[in-house]
């Protein structure tokens, strides 16, 4: 049945490695699970992006010359490939608009904020601090900007704020592999740790 299949597919044991390369010294906390939709033209590009170990989901009865390519290069990746029906593709990422495509990726683990202040202050700055950005779409794109301009954190608070999850990593284009996500309970008393090893605040 449906039902059956949706759990089998989603709760089947991952037996990859984490998905994300840790920094040196940041010890990783808490997990969330991804399920990323593609289009095709995007999908390539974003295996790469994502890297570490990964799995095709494939709708049994998507036009398959479309995704050829994509087939291709997980198959040259050594990407585990498992074909599916379309009805728990739409279950398993919430929508319909995947065209067949969903990669599964391992679950993203936190860094530790502990493990952050123990290192010397040039090891972990610059530094970005999030406060109330609930839409997952504006942390994604928040998250790519950060990597680029070379930030090594990113600080968020577990509450009244959006998670890192597949929405988020697919709009951060790659960046979560390579800026760490810190998440805090009391924000306020962070900032004040952060100071007092020396570093700067710039509010925006």
């Amino acid at each position: 049945s449906l039902l059956n299949e949706i759990q089998r597919t989603s709760v089947s044991p991952w037996s990859g490695p984490p998905l994300l390369v840790h920094p040196p010294g940041i010890r990783r906390a808490r997990r969330v699970s991804a399920m990323l939709s593609l289009l095709h033209s995007v999908a390539l590009s974003a295996i790469d992006a994502i890297g570490g170990e990964i799995e095709l989901l494939v709708a049994r009865k998507a036009p398959h010359a479309k995704l050829h390519q994509n087939l291709e290069q997980a198959k040259k990746k050594g990407i585990p490939i498992r074909y599916v029906s379309k009805e728990v593709l739409s279950s398993l990422v919430g929508h319909d608009q995947h065209q067949g495509l969903v990669l599964r990726a391992a679950a993203y683990e936190y860094a530790s904020f502990d493990a952050l202040v123990a290192h010397k202050k040039a090891q972990i700055e610059p530094l970005l601090v999030l406060d109330c950005i609930q839409d997952p779409q504006n942390l994604g794109a928040i998250l790519r900007s950060a990597c680029f301009f070379g930030a090594r954190s990113v600080i968020i608070p577990k509450d009244r704020a959006a998670a890192v999850t597949s929405a988020v990593i697919k709009v951060a284009a790659g960046a979560t592999n390579h800026t760490q996500v810190i998440r805090v309970t009391n924000l306020a008393r962070s900032l004040e740790q952060l100071k007092e090893m020396g570093l700067w605040m710039v509010g925006l």
